[in-house]
C-alpha cells in the first residue's frame, strides 16, 4: 500500500508540472490563419499570418500559385509558433489559402481571398482623315496599366497588335481605313501575363462608317487649347 502511494505521488510530481507548463504556454488554437486584405483589385498583395502549435514545419499554400514552407524551433514549453507569408495575386479570381503541417495537406486551415479586375477601359471613336478612317481612344490611366500587350480587332477582318500613343486628352490606337460602309464592332484586348497566371480584358466600341468628321479633333495640342478658349 505504501509502495502504491509512493508511485502515485511520484507520477503526480512528474506529470502535473509538465501539463501546467504546456497549458500556460500554448494559448492558441490548433490552427489560426488571417489574411489582409481579404479583397481588392488586381494586382493584390496580401499577408497571411497566424499561429500553430505542436508542429516543426508549416506549408502555406497561396491558392495553388505557390507553397511557402516555414520551419520552427520549439522552446521548453512548446509555445505557439507564429507565421507570416506575403504573396501577390496578379489575376482576378477567388483563391483558397490553406495552412497545414508540412507534407500533410489534410486536414488544413483555410480561408479565401477575392481579387477583382480593374474597371473595363472605355473606348471612344474618333474620325481620321476621311469619312471611312477612324481611330479608337481611351483614358490615360487605362492605357498605362501593367498589361503585357494590347491588340485591336476592327470587326472587318483586320486586326493588329499596337501600342497606345498620346492623342490630345486621350491615348489612341493607329488609324484604320474601312473599305466599305456599314456598322462594325471594334474590340480592344489587353493581355496580362504573369508568373502564375494570365488573363485578358476586353473592351468594345460600335463604329459606324462613314463616320462623321469632327470639327474639333483632340489630336493636336492647338486643338486642345482651342477647346478651353
Amino acid at each position: 500500500m505504501r509502495r502504491l502511494f509512493f508511485l502515485v505521488s511520484l507520477l503526480s510530481i512528474l506529470v502535473f508540472p509538465i501539463s501546467n507548463a504546456v497549458s500556460s504556454c500554448c494559448q492558441c488554437d490548433r490552427g489560426v490563419i488571417n489574411v489582409t486584405p481579404k479583397t481588392g483589385m488586381a494586382p493584390l498583395s496580401v499577408v497571411a499570418s497566424g499561429d500553430f502549435f505542436w508542429v516543426f514545419a508549416l506549408d502555406v499554400n497561396m491558392g495553388g500559385e505557390a507553397i511557402y514552407e516555414r520551419e520552427f524551433v520549439w522552446d521548453d514549453c512548446y509555445a505557439c509558433v507564429p507565421f507570416s507569408v506575403q504573396h501577390q495575386f496578379d489575376c482576378p479570381g477567388t483563391y483558397t489559402i490553406s495552412v497545414y503541417e508540412h507534407g500533410y495537406p489534410y486536414p488544413s486551415t483555410t480561408t479565401t481571398v477575392t481579387v477583382n479586375p480593374p474597371s473595363t477601359p472605355y473606348l471612344f471613336v474618333y474620325s481620321g482623315n476621311s469619312a471611312n478612317e477612324v481611330y479608337l481612344a481611351t483614358h490615360y490611366y487605362a492605357a498605362e496599366r501593367p498589361f503585357t500587350s494590347v491588340s485591336v480587332d476592327w470587326g472587318d477582318g483586320g486586326a493588329e497588335t499596337f501600342a497606345w500613343v498620346p492623342r490630345g486628352l486621350y491615348m489612341g490606337t493607329p488609324y484604320h481605313q474601312y473599305a466599305a460602309d456599314g456598322e462594325y464592332t471594334a474590340t480592344v484586348t489587353h493581355h496580362y501575363q504573369y508568373q502564375y497566371c494570365s488573363w485578358d480584358q476586353v473592351s468594345t466600341a460600335v463604329v459606324k462608317v462613314p463616320y462623321p468628321t469632327s470639327a474639333t479633333r483632340p489630336a493636336t495640342w492647338g486643338v486642345v487649347k482651342a477647346m478651353y478658349r
